[in-house]
C-alpha cells in the first residue's frame, strides 16, 4: 500500500510488471496504471522505501531491482540466488 493509502502496488509475474491500483473513495479497485516494465524476469515481491522507490524481487533470474519514484528501473542485482545461504 502506498504511504497516503489511496492505492495498492501489485506485482504481476505474468505480465512482467508493477502495476499501481488505485482505491477508491468506496473502498472499490480503480484502474490499474503500469509503474513499471520488468521483460524477462519473474517478479515476485515488491517494498516501497521511504523514499518512494520499489524494491521488487526477482525469481527469475535471482535478484533485486529498485525502481525510482519516476518508475525508472536504476539498481539491479542478478545472479546470486538470494534463496540460498553463502557458503565460503
Amino acid at each position: 500500500m502506498t504511504p497516503d493509502g489511496d492505492a495498492l502496488i501489485v506485482v504481476e509475474a505474468r505480465a512482467q510488471r508493477l502495476v499501481r491500483v488505485p482505491i477508491e473513495a468506496d473502498g472499490s479497485a480503480g484502474e490499474p496504471s503500469t509503474v513499471a516494465e520488468l521483460p524477462d524476469t519473474d517478479p515476485d515481491g515488491v517494498a516501497l522505501a521511504a523514499d518512494g522507490s520499489l524494491w521488487v524481487t526477482l525469481y527469475r533470474p535471482d535478484g533485486l531491482v529498485r525502481i525510482d519514484p519516476a518508475g525508472i528501473v536504476d539498481l539491479g542485482v542478478a545472479g546470486t540466488p538470494l534463496h540460498l545461504p553463502l557458503v565460503d
